[in-house]
């Protein structure tokens, strides 16, 4: 007996499935995409989602059902983000949904009802055909504005979608990287990359994998240039919650960690790696006890100058709590559209992480992190941190250090100190 759709909405028969998606930086975890399957209320049965959609536009109901999908994804998503303030959702939007909220402020209310920042959530745009380019145009340009981030989904099946990314920009391209590696014809897939690589590099655009199923589509992402991860192999769709969470994100990072491990020399990180990291941190603090004024605090050009292989630094106060922005290396690389994707922000707490705690109580004065992938260029960095001790108030200054950069580039000597060489034989040792 089919699903009585009527009843399925009057009842809200909506259960919404989350699916992480992972990114190998420091913190993981990044988002969560909604993923809507319904209940029927008179057996207790699961209905798929393509069978609620199929029936609600035979009953003319489909606005009615999308509408309830939407509102069930961000109850489900509220406490999750409660939880943890930096997490993204990802929302499936299909064309005919968004024809629907053009004219209405459907959208922007039930978000605002919810208390969610508009900067917390991507319109996931599902597959259209190209007569509804402008209408989908309109739609992105309209609420980008208004400070929603836009992805678009299932990219790479064709060669139709790269008009798309021209016109539409979106911040996030998701690409299925399972399915590509899968594919036969291997120039044909080459050359797809090839082209994805080039319009998301030249545009900023975010590189989500999405059908990773297991290890070997991890590599092939992490190397044809995906920034995030999303499939059965990281997660399945499930009732999350903030504990199952932690568990993903603890998995997920123990497998980034082997996999920079087997990339070799890169991921290693070297005695000379080492040496060179604890240069650069010495050199910043040197430019900074020269000039302690808050007007040359500001001034990135003068540290990237010396130092091009730091992507982005950051301030720290003498509780390990963050103070004023990051200071990006605009000039050094080319940059991703960053602001989404936990570039940490004034009032971060960082007093619980490492590179604050084994500054303190300890013989240590400079800290570095095993590498990772950097959310900004995709490549292998580490981070570094070293204590200021001219002002309680920037206690620490933090940098991530680009590792195909520092070893391009050898950094200065001249503000490294005879002191300090001794102190770093303490820190590494013999």
């Amino acid at each position: 007996m089919a699903v009585d759709i009527q009843r399925l909405i009057e009842k809200r028969g909506i259960d919404t499935m989350m699916q992480l998606v992972i990114s190998p930086n420091q913190d993981y975890a990044v988002g969560l995409e909604a993923l809507s399957r319904g209940i029927d209320p008179d057996t207790g049965k699961i209905v798929s989602p393509t069978e609620l959609i199929v029936r609600a536009e035979e009953e003319d109901l489909l606005q009615e059902l999308e509408k309830l999908m939407f509102l069930r994804a961000l109850e489900t998503f509220k406490p999750l983000q409660e939880a943890n303030p930096d997490l993204l959702l990802f929302m499936n939007m299909g064309s005919k949904f968004i024809e629907i909220c053009r004219n209405n402020d459907f959208i922007e209310s039930a978000i605002t009802q919810f208390e969610i920042p508009f900067n917390s959530i991507f319109f996931d745009i599902t597959a259209f055909d190209a007569s509804r380019l402008e209408g989908m145009k309109c739609f992105a340009d309209t609420y980008r504005e208004k400070g929603f981030y836009m992805s678009m989904d299932d990219l790479g099946e064709d060669y139709s979608n790269i008009d798309k990314i021209l016109y539409l920009s979106p911040d996030v391209v998701k690409i299925n990287f399972g399915s590509l590696r899968r594919l036969e014809n291997k120039t044909y897939v080459e050359n797809m990359l090839k082209t994805l690589k080039f319009m998301t590099e030249a545009l900023g655009i975010i590189v989500v994998a999405k059908g990773i199923e297991d290890e070997q589509d991890v590599s092939f992402a992490l190397q044809n240039g995906a920034q995030f991860m999303q499939g059965f192999y990281i997660s399945k769709p499930i009732n999350l919650t903030t504990e199952v969470l932690y568990t993903i994100k603890d998995r997920y990072r123990h497998l980034m960690e082997a996999h920079l491990v087997e990339e070799g020399s890169k991921g290693d990180l070297t005695r000379l790696m080492t040496t060179k990291a604890y240069m650069i941190m010495n050199g910043i603090k040197s430019l900074l006890d020269v000039h302690k004024n808050e007007e040359v605090l500001r001034d990135d050009e003068s540290i990237f100058k010396a130092y091009p292989m730091i992507e982005n630094y950051w301030f720290l106060d003498e509780h390990g709590v963050q103070i004023g922005d990051n200071h990006v290396n605009q000039r050094d690389f080319m940059l991703k559209k960053t602001s989404m994707f936990q570039i940490y922000s004034e009032g971060t707490d960082f007093s619980s992480k490492d590179l604050f705690l084994q500054l303190y109580d300890t013989i240590l004065n400079v800290w570095v992190t095993k590498p990772f992938k950097s959310i900004l260029t995709n490549n292998q960095c580490v981070t570094s941190s070293i204590r200021l001790d001219y002002t309680a108030q920037r206690a620490v200054v933090c940098a991530n250090i680009n590792l195909d950069k520092i070893n391009e580039t050898v950094p200065s000597k001249e503000h490294t100190s005879k002191e300090d060489e001794e102190d770093f034989k303490i820190i590494i040792g013999d």
